[in-house]
C-alpha cells in the first residue's frame, strides 16, 4: 500500500522546524521566558494541524464540583462544547467537560521534573464531568508529556519512568509521552501478548514528534470519523514501532 508522501513530507517538515526553533532558543538565559517560548513554539505546530472545531489554550481546568487541576502548559479544548473563561487569546479557566488533552511541556527532561510533573497530574485525576455525561459519553481528559530534551545520555527514559512509579506500566499518569531524539510512546489498554505501551523510535526526520501529533489527532477524530493522523504516519511495514 503507497501512502500520502505530500502530507508526510509536510509534517517532517513542520516537525523538524519545530525542534529547530526550539534550538535558536539555547542562548537565551532566562529559563522561564524560554520555556514560554517553546510552549508556544509547540502550540504553533500543532495548531496547523488541529480539527478546526478544536483550539488550545492554557491555564487551570475546572470541574462543576468545584475541584481543579494545577496550572498546564497547553490544554486542547473542544470549541462546540461548554465555553472557557479566557483572560486574553489562549489564558484562563476551562470547564472539564470541553478538554480533550492536558499537556506538559518541559525544556529537559529530569527525574524531578517527571515527578513534578506526575504530582501535577494527579490534580488532573480528582475532577469529575457531570453526571450526566459520564464516560462513555464524554471522553476523558487525556494527560501528556512533552519534551524538548533529557538528561540522560542512554535511550532508557522508559525504565524511568516505571521507576519513579511502578503502577505506570497499566495505570500511568502519562497515556503518551514524546522526548525529542528519545522517542515517543503510547499507552493502549489492549495489545497482543498482553502488551500495554508502543514506542516509536526517534529518527532524522522526527518521527517521534510526528507520531505525538497523529496519536493526538487519532484520538480527537474518535469513533466513526476519518483520522488525519495516518495521512502524516509511515505505514507500518516499515516497523517504526515496537511493543513494549
Amino acid at each position: 500500500m503507497s501512502f500520502n508522501l505530500f502530507f508526510q513530507e509536510f509534517a517532517q517538515t513542520r516537525a523538524k522546524n519545530l525542534v529547530n526553533e526550539s534550538e535558536n532558543l539555547t542562548s537565551i538565559t532566562h529559563n522561564g521566558l524560554k520555556g514560554s517560548l517553546r510552549e508556544h513554539i509547540l502550540i504553533n505546530f500543532l495548531k496547523d494541524f488541529l480539527p478546526i472545531n478544536y483550539e488550545i489554550g492554557k491555564g487551570q481546568i475546572q470541574d462543576v464540583f468545584n475541584n481543579n487541576s494545577s496550572e498546564s502548559d497547553l490544554i486542547i479544548w473542544q470549541k462546540d462544547l461548554l465555553p472557557p473563561i479566557l483572560l486574553d487569546e489562549r489564558m484562563g479557566i476551562f470547564p472539564y467537560e470541553s478538554c480533550r488533552y492536558w499537556i506538559e511541556v518541559k525544556t529537559k527532561t529530569t527525574r524531578a521534573e517527571l515527578i513534578n510533573s506526575i504530582e501535577k497530574v494527579e490534580t488532573l485525576m480528582r475532577l469529575r464531568p457531570l453526571e450526566n455525561y459520564d464516560p462513555p459519553w464524554l471522553p476523558q481528559v487525556l494527560p501528556a508529556y512533552f519534551s524538548y530534551s533529557s538528561d540522560l545520555t542512554s535511550d532508557d527514559e522508559f525504565s524511568r519512568f516505571i521507576d519513579i512509579n511502578p503502577n505506570y506500566y497499566h495505570n500511568p499518569p502519562f497515556v503518551a509521552l514524546c522526548i525529542v531524539g528519545k522517542g515517543y510512546w503510547t499507552f493502549f489498554d489492549h495489545l497482543p501478548n498482553g502488551k500495554k505501551w508502543l514506542f516509536f523510535y526517534p529518527n532524522d526526520s522526527c518521527y517521534e514528534v510526528i507520531s505525538f501529533l497523529a496519536g493526538i489527532l487519532n484520538t480527537l477524530a474518535g469513533r466513526n470519523k476519518p483520522s488525519f493522523g495516518y495521512y502524516i504516519l509511515e505505514p507500518e511495514a516499515n516497523n517504526k514501532g515496537i511493543f513494549l
